[in-house]
């Protein structure tokens, strides 16, 4: 098995305060880094991470100065990043201009966000001076591919390691003025010299400013350019005396033949020509070779051609033209190199000399007789080239031909190299077959079919013109000829119940359907005429008994009526038709019900048996008078005393008990007191009736015998060997069982195991010995029975009770988001997640805000003032589904005032008339109300599970 080696870890503040043992190595778990103890040092010694992150920078600064190494001198460049691009290659922006050198390697830290790139080193295509692309290879062929790679949040430094170069307080030579080096040296372009920085990693160019004409213009010569460039990243550092060994000697550049200026190395430096063009005078060149060009020599006051100087060669891929090259005056010194590139250099063995070779130069003219040469005197073919050399042109000709085309195109054209040639050509005649030199289908002859006719040409004869008509039996047109056709067709031909007609002068055809009559005969008459297929109207009339009720009727009809009892029907005879029925109550010759009532009721208490009461039926107001006969009370016996009860109202009876008439333990129950004896400890005694009697406790503070233990005046008392109830320690307790009493008893406990305690109790701790109920605010433990009693018709809210595991001891919990009421069965949860087998109901269900509360069964659309509305006929293409009753599954539930509309599945529905099972239900006329329909176009929503003509159906919903 594996094992594992960890550190003892820590903080950076618990470091500061820990010495640990010697060699003991711990973990900085704030810096991520590790700490060497010596055993003496608190916190040991802290390790650099290899990104450097948990070392200041005044540290590390001090640690590269004591090294050799200052700021400015080299080292690693640092930039802040603000944005890396998910791009390829991927594009980093920094917050100021950053200095990294192209190729250079650049390791990312605390980025965030785009968290792939830290601790990883690319390369760099510097892009400007605050944005560069990354690479995986110094040649920069492999782009960085960030696209995929998490999107830059914000943070990071991007480190490139730069070479490290000499201390900035060494002397360096510049191009141009950086002025940011204690000793720093410019190298400018003085007269004459052009200086071009080839940017980090590049070279240096420096080259003269020549004349393109030849040495006897040189007066027209313009003045020369200097130009001062100053790259912050391109330095060259003048080595040491310590880098070269060598002992420090005072350098300076000095002026050369034909050169002014010069001086120390402690300021910048420029030479120049000792001459410019108004020194130019006659002079005799001698030993002139082929490029070499005229410098003043100030040692004999004369210009003299450059072999006496410095031989120039100048060879330049491109021309040489214009006036930028004209020259005022060269700063250069040194011995002229053949071909190559501009090369500033110490001079071997002398350091004080600076020497600048550049190539060889050709003027304009030199190159145009070089190029005239080659066109002289070599073979020419077809073209001429002739050298112009008073121009500097090479002028190019072509010998004319002519270009002839024979077989089956022919043509001719002259080529004398002026311009575009154009050649007119001619096919030869018969030269092309059809079908051999030719593709594609083509027409042979052409023959005239049925109802086409030919005319004008041959069939077969070449070039023939062929007109193509149609056959319209000498009509005068094409519609005219249609016409006349369609018309034969209706003309002599057969026609039942419609006649049509054929008009030739408009070329029309008339249609006429004939009328005809509906007769209705047997049980309903009536006729109509139908004109033109128009609608038809019919006045229709049911024939006399015809139609016999319950044969040709359904539902109920009354047959007969007659009169029971307390009924009396008048002016009809029973089963006659057409009888009209008056049915009333029987009052007996009462003049109304109330009468007949009241009198019923009166008759009732009149003539009855009446004991103790009156009772009296006022038949002018129909009242009932109800009289209760007055009664006295009389107390006899041992109690004596009377009252009278008026029309049973309230009364006041005093009672008066006979002298001796109650004889205690006779007359009362209960304990009494028949006398009192001193008992033990006691004094004082009696038995006669009424008497007073006192009792004392015989009781002394003393230790006597037969007396009871009081306390002096000071709290004390003497005794000998007492046994009750202590305040102390008691070892022992006297207890007796209450198990029946209905009462609240408080449990003691004390505070402590052993030792003296206290004896406490809690009145939220209480025992019923009665009931066995024990009642505490609180329950710390393991309950493994509960006392539960059934709950099932209550209308209220209860809470089901869960536990946070599945085991163990767990605290009771509710949620007020899950609720039962055991009246309705309901249990509401916010949300139920589980896979539901089964429904009591048929339908689902979505609730809709109507524009009114309509019954469970009408036929709902969308429309109205609300969402919904009641459907009919006019909007039956919006039919949504039916007002659910009993949704198995409802849809947006907390929608306020929302109506339950089944959407699918089986419900009742209000219909209009007889529906038979398998009919389609379709909205009517009647708004909320469907009617069977089952054309195939209706609008049908539904189709009926049953017959039914009671107004009601269950059906589906499709």
């Amino acid at each position: 098995m594996a094992s594992q080696l960890q550190f003892r870890r820590g903080t950076e503040l618990e470091h500061d305060s820990f010495t640990g043992a010697e060699a003991e190595i711990t973990v900085n778990t704030t810096n991520k880094s590790a700490h060497v103890h010596d055993g003496v040092t608190a916190g040991g010694i802290e390790l650099a991470r290899a990104d450097l992150n948990n070392v200041d920078d005044a540290t590390f600064l001090a640690k590269a100065v004591a090294a050799g190494v200052e700021a400015g001198g080299g080292g690693a460049i640092t930039a802040t990043v603000t944005g890396i691009t998910n791009a390829n290659p991927a594009v980093v922006t920094t917050s100021t201009a950053h200095d990294f050198a192209e190729n250079a390697q650049v390791t990312f830290v605390d980025v965030t966000g785009m968290t792939e790139v830290n601790g990883v080193s690319f390369y760099i295509d510097v892009l400007t001076a605050t944005t560069f692309a990354l690479y995986t290879d110094v040649t920069l062929s492999t782009t960085y591919n960030a696209i995929a790679n998490n999107s830059y949040s914000s943070g990071g430094t991007a480190t490139a390691s730069a070479p490290i170069g000499a201390p900035s307080t060494a002397a360096y030579v510049t191009v141009g003025n950086n002025a940011t080096l204690p000793n720093e040296r410019a190298l400018n372009a003085g007269n004459g010299i052009t200086i071009t920085d080839g940017g980090a990693g590049g070279g240096i160019s420096v080259a003269a400013k020549l004349s393109s004409t030849v040495p006897s213009n040189l007066g027209s010569a313009a003045a020369g350019v200097s130009t001062n460039i100053a790259r912050a990243d391109h330095v060259h550092a003048m080595p040491s005396a310590s880098d070269v060994g060598a002992v420090p000697t005072a350098r300076t550049v000095s002026a050369g033949s034909g050169l002014s200026g010069g001086g120390a190395l402690s300021s910048d430096i420029t030479l120049a020509l000792d001459a410019d063009i108004g020194d130019l005078g006659n002079v005799t060149i001698t030993s002139a070779a082929n490029g070499d060009i005229l410098i003043y020599n100030s040692a004999t006051s004369a210009w003299e051609n450059s072999s006496a100087l410095a031989r120039l060669t100048i060879e330049n891929a491109g021309s040489v033209v214009g006036t930028e090259l004209a020259i005022t005056k060269l700063n250069f010194t040194g011995t002229a190199i053949s071909d190559g590139s501009v090369v500033v250099s110490a001079e071997a063995g002398n350091n004080s000399q600076v020497n600048v070779s550049i190539p060889r130069i050709y003027t304009e003219e030199q190159i145009q007789d070089i190029v005239g040469a080659m066109v002289s005197g070599n073979t020419e073919s077809g073209v001429t080239v002739t050298y112009d050399d008073a121009n500097g042109k090479l002028n190019f000709g072509n010998d004319s031909f002519e270009l002839s085309l024979t077989g089956d195109v022919q043509g001719t054209a002259s080529i004398d190299h002026t311009g575009n040639v154009s050649m007119t050509t001619t096919i030869s005649a018969d030269s092309v077959a059809l079908g051999t030199d030719t593709t594609g289908n083509y027409v042979s002859t052409l023959t005239a079919g049925t109802g086409l006719s030919l005319t004008n040409a041959a069939a077969g004869a070449e070039g023939a013109q062929y007109t193509v008509s149609l056959n319209l039996d000498g009509n005068s047109s094409l519609s005219e000829f249609v016409a006349d056709t369609v018309g034969s067709m209706v003309t002599s031909n057969t026609e039942s119940g419609i006649s049509v007609t054929y008009q030739d002068t408009d070329n029309t055809l008339d249609f006429d359907v004939a009328d005809f009559t509906i007769t209705l005969t047997g049980d309903v008459t009536g006729t109509g005429t139908v004109t033109n297929l128009g609608n038809v109207s019919f006045a229709t009339q049911v024939a006399n008994d015809t139609i016999a009720l319950g044969t040709k009727t359904t539902g109920n009809y009354v047959a007969t009526l007659t009169a029971g009892s307390g009924i009396a029907i008048t002016n009809g005879a029973a089963g006659l038709e057409g009888s009209a029925y008056t049915i009333a109550l029987d009052l007996g010759g009462a003049s109304g019900l109330d009468e007949y009532i009241s009198d019923t009721i009166g008759t009732m208490v009149t003539s009855n048996t009446e004991s103790g009461i009156s009772v009296t039926y006022q038949d002018a107001d129909n009242t009932l008078d109800f009289d209760v006969a007055d009664f006295t009370i009389t107390l006899g016996g041992d109690l004596s005393g009377n009252v009278t009860i008026t029309n049973l109202a309230s009364a006041t009876l005093t009672a008066q008990i006979a002298a001796d008439a109650v004889e205690l333990g006779t007359n009362t129950t209960g304990n009494y007191v028949k006398s009192i004896s001193n008992g033990s400890y006691i004094t004082g005694a009696g038995a006669s009736e009424g008497a007073e009697i006192t009792l004392a406790v015989d009781a002394t503070s003393a230790n006597t015998a037969s007396k009871v233990v009081a306390r002096d005046a000071s709290g004390n008392f003497s005794a000998g060997t007492i046994t009750a109830n202590l305040t102390g320690t008691a070892t022992l307790v006297n207890c007796t069982a209450n198990n029946t009493a209905n009462e609240s008893v408080y449990i003691a406990f004390v505070d402590g195991a052993t030792g003296s305690q206290g004896i406490e109790t809690d009145t939220n701790l209480v025992y019923n010995p009665s009931t066995n109920t024990l009642t505490v605010d609180n329950f710390a433990g393991t309950a493994t029975l509960v006392n539960c009693t059934a709950n099932n018709t209550a209308n209220e809210t209860t809470y089901i009770t869960f536990v946070d595991g599945a085991t163990g001891s767990q605290g009771l919990e509710t949620d007020t988001g899950l609720t039962y009421n055991p009246s309705t069965g309901s249990l509401t949860a916010t949300e139920f997640n589980g896979t539901a087998t089964s429904a009591e109901y048929a339908d689902l269900a979505e609730r809709y805000l109507a524009d009114d509360n309509y019954q469970a069964g009408t036929v709902i659309a969308v429309g109205g003032e609300a969402e919904v509305t009641a459907a009919h006929a006019g909007i039956a293409h919006s039919v949504l589904g039916v007002v659910s009753e009993n949704p198995a599954y409802l849809m947006n539930n907390t929608l306020e005032n929302g109506l339950a509309i089944a959407l699918k599945g089986r419900v009742k529905v209000l219909v209009l008339g007889e529906v038979n099972k398998g009919d389609r239900l379709a909205p009517s006329t009647s708004a909320g109300y469907a009617i069977t329909n089952n054309d195939r176009n209706a609008w049908s929503f539904a189709i009926a599970l049953e017959n039914s003509s009671t107004g009601v159906v269950e059906a589906v919903i499709l």
